[in-house]
C-alpha cells in the first residue's frame, strides 16, 4: 500500500486528528486578525470646527453698539457746564484788568477742553461695547485693546424690562434689562439703542420657545 493510500486512511478514520493538524500548522499560526478600523477623533468643546459648528446653528437676530444720542443728556450738561464757566470768566474779567482778548481766549480754550473730554468719553463709551444677539444666546463684547465677552443663553433669563428715560423718549432711544438665573451676570443691561421695544420682544420670544422646548424635552 503506497505512502497516500495510508494517508487518505488515517484521515477517514480520524478527522478530528485530520482537522488539529491544520489548526496547529504554521501557516495558521502566522495568520493574523484584520486590524481594527481607525476610529476618527471625537472633538472636544473647545475645538474651531464645534465653534464653527455652533454658529452656524444659531441664527444671528441683531448686532449694534450704543447710539451716540443716548449721551445727549452729558452733551447738554458740558453745555451748561461751559456757559456757566465763560460766565465766570467774564465777571472776573470785568472786575480785574484782564482784557476781553485774554478772556475770549480763555473761554475758547473751555469750550475746546470740555468739548474734547466729553467727546472722547463718549467715543470711548460707544466703541468699547458691542452688543449681538442671536436665537440662543446673547454676547456683550467688553473693551478697546483687550476684550472681553460675556455671554447669557437666552433659557435663563427671567425677566425683560424696556427702561426709556425722558431724553431717550424724545431721540427715540431706549434701553433692555434683563434679568437671569445666571449668577455671574444676574443684571445685564443693553443701553441706548433704536427700536427696544423689537429688541425686547425678540428675547422675550426666544426665551419661551426655548424653555417650552426644554420641557417638551423632558416630559418625553
Amino acid at each position: 500500500m503506497s505512502n497516500q493510500d495510508y494517508d487518505s486512511n488515517e484521515e477517514a478514520k480520524n478527522p478530528y486528528k485530520a482537522n488539529q493538524e491544520k489548526f496547529d500548522s504554521p501557516q495558521s499560526e502566522a495568520a493574523t486578525p484584520p486590524s481594527a478600523q481607525t476610529q476618527p477623533t471625537p472633538l472636544t468643546p473647545g475645538d474651531t470646527e464645534v465653534n464653527e459648528r455652533t454658529q452656524k446653528l444659531e441664527g444671528a437676530i441683531w448686532q449694534g453698539r450704543t447710539d451716540w444720542r443716548y449721551f445727549t443728556g452729558i452733551c447738554i450738561w458740558s453745555g451748561i457746564g461751559i456757559v456757566i464757566a465763560c460766565a465766570i470768566v467774564i465777571y472776573a474779567a470785568a472786575k480785574t484788568s484782564l482784557t476781553g482778548g485774554w478772556a475770549f481766549l480763555i473761554c475758547l480754550m473751555i469750550v475746546a477742553l470740555v468739548s474734547l473730554g466729553v467727546g472722547t468719553w463718549i467715543l470711548l463709551q460707544i466703541i468699547r461695547t458691542r452688543y449681538r444677539l442671536t436665537d440662543q444666546r446673547l454676547f456683550i463684547e467688553r473693551g478697546v485693546f483687550s476684550q472681553t465677552i460675556d455671554q447669557i443663553e437666552l433659557i435663563r433669563v427671567d425677566d425683560v424690562r424696556l427702561r426709556k428715560k425722558f431724553i431717550d423718549r424724545i431721540v427715540g432711544l431706549g434701553s433692555v434689562e434683563l434679568l437671569t438665573t445666571d449668577t455671574s451676570d444676574a443684571h445685564l443691561v443693553i443701553e441706548g439703542i433704536r427700536n427696544p421695544e423689537e429688541i425686547a420682544e425678540h428675547v422675550r420670544t426666544r426665551m419661551r420657545e426655548l424653555r417650552s422646548r426644554s420641557l417638551f424635552i423632558e416630559n418625553l
